[in-house]
């Protein structure tokens, strides 16, 4: 089995088991980080991931930095409770050294795709990674799983808002190799990906 058929077939054979399951992702420079679906009690992790994140980090994300409180626990609770048959939210995981000295779990990253109520085909993604985690890898490769699970799920077209200078997301879309088209609007861009 050729390497690309190969790690198609591991995707395949981890979506397939139990969301508790994680999978092992390694970055370009060779940092671990544990993979598994998001869970509904897992809003404190993402909450506090999005408190770890720089500014600028937040604004290309997000569109803004410095959220209310309120807001972040809000909308990580949303996240953590999502229709399963309608959205798709995975969440990498490392162990570090917390505030208190003990060693725990922390949210370096997140990739999620939520399909359209109306058109369950098309889907709206969005990946984050803390920024120690970033440009080294793991954002295509969360990009990947979250393509692979849209396919299996009958999603044909991916759709990501993004700014026009977030050059981390154009290396992304270009990388997947997908069609594409983008659609201008001020300074913030409106990509389809073709599945």
């Amino acid at each position: 089995m050729n390497r690309v058929k190969a790690v198609h077939w591991l995707w395949r054979a981890w979506f397939s088991l139990p969301s508790s399951d994680m999978l092992v992702l390694t970055s370009n420079s060779g940092k671990s980080v544990q993979v598994r679906r998001v869970k509904a009690d897992d809003s404190a992790l993402l909450s506090g991931l999005y408190y770890r994140l720089s500014p600028e980090t937040q604004e290309l994300r997000f569109f803004c930095h410095n959220r209310l409180e309120a807001i972040v626990e809000a909308q990580a609770q949303l996240l953590a409770e999502a229709d399963p048959k309608l959205h798709l939210a995975l969440v990498a995981l490392v162990d570090e050294v917390d505030a208190q000295g003990e060693v725990s779990e922390m949210a370096v990253g997140v990739a999620r795709y939520a399909c359209d109520a109306e058109e369950p085909t098309t889907a709206e993604f969005a990946i984050v990674l803390r920024d120690d985690f970033q440009k080294d890898g793991l954002g295509r490769k969360l990009l990947h799983l979250l393509i692979e699970e849209a396919r299996n799920n009958g999603v044909k077209t991916l759709r990501v808002v993004w700014r026009g200078h977030n050059r981390a997301v154009q290396a992304l879309i270009q990388g997947t190799k997908l069609a594409s088209s983008t659609r201008v609007d001020g300074g913030e861009m409106t990509t389809l990906l073709a599945l």
